[in-house]
């Protein structure tokens, strides 16, 4: 690259400059003008990296996943539909390398939430090839024509968010206290009752 020479001398009584501010007398007789554009930008490139490293340490002291949120069970608890249901009927959709997508039909037999249709659809992956890997934020559920489950779907048509089999004490709780039951990672439990 070919630099003029006028910027050459230009950078060099610069240079020379700066040198001779900072180490040896004679600063007083240059205007102060020229004493402040010299040391200007070895100032701000001191207060520009005391502020990165700063920042750096800050952002790796604040912990990487702090809280692991189950965003699942989130979205399972806020359903429009909660119901002991039976599967009537499930369609494959599409075969993917992340799993297949079906569409699971239900039918209502006990409706936690209200207006719940009598038959309603929801929307999941599986696993059936090996060819196919688990994503690992993925849940994935294994429904069976005939199962008689609790299931939790957004809305109608809409992905399931929890599939649980049924069973006395999960019946029992759904009917009595719904409130007792909570969710993790596509599952319902049975929260311990306090005696």
């Amino acid at each position: 690259m070919v630099y003029s020479s006028s910027i050459i001398r230009a950078h060099s009584k610069y240079i020379f400059l700066c040198r001779h501010l900072r180490n040896g007398p004679g600063w007083a007789t240059v205007s102060p003008c020229l004493v402040q554009n010299c040391c200007m930008g070895s100032q701000l490139y001191m207060i520009i990296r005391f502020f990165l490293a700063t920042l750096f340490v800050l952002l790796a002291s604040i912990p990487v996943n702090a809280g692991d949120t189950d965003y699942l069970a989130l979205l399972a608890e806020d359903s429009e539909i909660k119901a002991i249901a039976e599967v009537v009927s499930i369609k494959v959709v599409s075969n993917n390398s992340d799993g297949t997508f079906k569409q699971v039909t239900f039918k209502k037999l006990y409706g936690v939430t209200p207006f719940i249709p009598q038959e309603f659809v929801g929307g999941c992956k599986t696993m059936e090839a090996r060819w196919q890997r688990r994503l690992p934020d993925t849940v994935y559920f294994n429904p069976r024509r005939g199962q008689k489950v609790y299931v939790t779907v957004t809305t109608n048509e809409g992905a399931i968010t929890s599939y649980t089999l049924l069973t006395r004490q999960l019946e029992a709780a759904l009917k009595q206290n719904p409130r007792s039951v909570a969710y993790s990672k596509g599952r319902a439990n049975v929260l311990p009752q306090d005696q």
